[in-house]
């Protein structure tokens, strides 16, 4: 198994975009990850409340079909989290996006 790799995806300059924490195992197209920085960067700078922290995982085991994404938003003391699986690491990314899209539900 492969440790995982670790960064954190800078903030757009002049923006007031939160940076995102990435967590990454296996191999990972590096367009998808931009995409998912994107497009996270953008969700969070949209997001109702201010928010302070972006997680973004990551994972794609060497021997499985599937793609495994979860991210977290922290905006103040509300926390949103989404997972995804798919094929190829774009539909998992789109994945968690919908659903942190989605209107929350009580």
């Amino acid at each position: 198994m492969t440790a995982p790799t670790c960064f954190c995806g800078l903030p757009a300059p002049g923006l007031g975009e939160p940076g995102v924490h990435v967590e990454i195992a296996g191999q990972m197209d590096p367009a998808a990850l931009g995409y998912a920085l994107d497009e996270l960067r953008h969700l969070a700078s949209h997001h109702p409340e201010p928010v302070d922290r972006v997680r973004l995982t990551l994972r794609a085991p060497r021997r499985a079909d599937h793609v495994l994404a979860e991210a977290t938003l922290s905006a103040g003391d509300r926390v949103v989290r989404a997972q995804g699986t798919a094929g190829a690491p774009r539909g998992a990314i789109d994945a968690i996006l919908r659903r942190l899209r989605a209107p929350a539900t009580a």
